[in-house]
């Protein structure tokens, strides 16, 4: 074989290699995925869709796909995205909720789907539709909620590493929560695969499927639950 056809030959396999990666990274993001139920049966909280949405190239976040398959065994209607998508999700979630198809919008996000996950909130707060909650893990960027349809806000963030507070502006009503995990035993790639982290954002879904409306601050952990988690008494105080 000639020296140009063994560089074309190795140019094709490149590009065959970078499409088979690529595919691989546009396959990894799911349609929609039912709650895991038995035949036959109702979803329990058929009427609570959660968003969740990955970070930086879609690839950095799969712990949000286990966080979506623990919130489909509990029984919730959970689907994850790239976060990329957030703009064209938004308005596939207000049509949802003004045909009568959902009752309450869960949006959670890790690095820069946590930046996304307000984005998203915000932009169907402005389409006059309520989103009940919005989790943020660790956003890569600072970022502002700008809607009052947006009821309750929680950042779980790690200040002295990539984290960035959500803010609020000057008369807006509803709850931002800044939960600092400083000394949590994660890291800014750790902590979308942290089951106790898994476990307070399931806690969360789960009052808003249960109350149906605006929830109110949550509790500071007892220190028990500090203890479990690494977080001090200080820190475990939500900021706002």
């Amino acid at each position: 074989m000639s020296k140009s056809n063994k560089m074309s030959l190795w140019r094709i396999l490149a590009v065959c290699l970078t499409l088979t990666a690529f595919g691989c990274v546009i396959s990894s993001t799911p349609g929609y995925a039912e709650p895991a139920t038995a035949a036959g049966q109702k979803p329990k909280y058929d009427t609570t869709h959660v968003y969740l949405l990955r970070g930086l190239l879609n690839v950095f976040s799969l712990g949000m796909d286990e966080l979506g398959d623990k919130l489909r065994q509990r029984g919730f209607r959970a689907t994850t995205h790239n976060h990329l998508m957030w703009s064209s999700l938004a308005d596939e979630a207000v049509a949802e909720y003004k045909r009568g198809r959902v009752r309450s919008i869960v949006i959670m996000g890790h690095s820069a789907g946590a930046v996304a996950a307000v984005d998203m909130a915000n932009r169907i707060g402005n389409a006059g539709v309520p989103v009940s909650l919005v989790v943020a893990f660790d956003p890569a960027f600072k970022t502002t909620v700008s809607s009052n349809n947006i009821r309750r806000v929680v950042n779980l963030y790690m200040p002295n590493g990539i984290g960035a507070k959500v803010s609020k502006p000057k008369g807006y009503s509803s709850t931002v929560e800044n939960v600092d995990l400083s000394n949590a035993p994660i890291n800014h790639m750790t902590l979308d695969k942290s089951n106790l982290i898994h476990e307070r954002a399931i806690g969360y879904a789960l009052q808003v499927a249960r109350t149906g409306g605006p929830l109110a601050a949550s509790k500071v952990p007892d220190a028990s639950a500090r203890a479990k988690t690494g977080v001090p008494e200080a820190a475990a105080q939500p900021q706002q």
